[in-house]
């Protein structure tokens, strides 16, 4: 599991620990299904807010795949280590079978054009989960990029009726602590 004691280090604002006993270890960024949103502000999706930090998502009248996004912001050091981002992790649930993630985006930005984003994950694999209790999808992240700290999650939703839904209960980033001087390379 990915939240072991022993790889895992929870970072309190005033940081008791040193640069040396940090360094190799996870730190987990959680996110709130809150904040999704529409991909577009016409569009028809419907994202209502649970009480446990969930989006209940659902296609509204127009019929096709629906996307929504996440915009995600973090430091990129913490506790004057660099940060490399190994894997992104979302808890979700389909209320009918045919009701799926079909695509899962993650992207970096470098700057405000289409060609300043470069693309982290791009998996679409669909998955569609039944179970009571709810599903997580790990997805591992292999570049070995100099992550800066704005990534925008895009999903892209398959739901087989305008009623039915897909809750996003709230997506984890698995982050590494890497040497201050580590050298990793910017994307051209």
């Amino acid at each position: 599991m990915l939240c072991a004691a022993d790889k895992v280090v929870v970072v309190p604002l005033q940081m008791q620990n040193s640069k040396s006993e940090i360094v190799g270890k996870e730190s987990i960024l959680s996110l709130s299904g809150n904040g999704f949103r529409p991909y577009n502000h016409d569009d028809t999706t419907i994202i209502d807010l649970n009480s446990v930090g969930g989006a209940v998502i659902k296609r509204g009248a127009d019929p096709g795949v629906k996307n929504v996004m996440l915009p995600i912001s973090y430091m990129s050091t913490f506790s004057g280590t660099e940060i490399k981002l190994k894997s992104l992790n979302i808890e979700y649930k389909s209320s009918a079978s045919g009701n799926s993630i079909s695509a899962v985006i993650l992207r970096r930005t470098r700057g405000s054009t289409t060609s300043a984003y470069h693309t982290l994950i791009h998996d679409t694999s669909n998955y569609e989960c039944l179970a009571p209790a709810g599903c997580m999808e790990a997805f591992t992240i292999n570049d070995n990029i100099r992550i800066l700290p704005q990534l925008y999650l895009t999903l892209e939703l398959t739901f087989s009726s305008a009623s039915s839904s897909i809750v996003i209960g709230g997506v984890q980033l698995v982050m590494e602590h890497l040497e201050k001087d580590f050298c990793i390379t910017m994307c051209q």
